[in-house]
């Protein structure tokens, strides 16, 4: 993950998308995280995209402190898009 960050700020300005959060962060990794997204080593440049489906699981360090992610968006899915997925599955 360390790595990640540091190409992320390397090619600044750039989009860092990181995926499945709720599975990503855990014990062992939470606390450099965290301080990766704080900005410890500056973060200018750097638009940070997490993303999950179980809002409910994430951390709460994650999820309610302001300035880490400061927007939540909620995207449902409706019939019409779940048929079109299929179809180009």
């Amino acid at each position: 993950m360390a790595s990640v960050f540091e190409k992320a700020r390397e090619c600044s300005p750039s989009v860092l998308i990181l995926e499945d959060l709720d599975s990503l962060i855990n014990d062992r990794n939470r606390s450099f995280f965290l301080n990766q997204v704080d900005g410890i080593e500056g973060n200018d440049g750097l638009l940070l995209i997490g993303t999950t489906n179980h809002f409910d699981r994430l951390d709460p360090g994650l999820s309610t402190r302001p300035s880490r992610f400061d927007r939540k968006l909620w995207a449902q899915l409706t019939q019409c898009s779940r048929n079109v997925l299929t179809c180009n599955q």
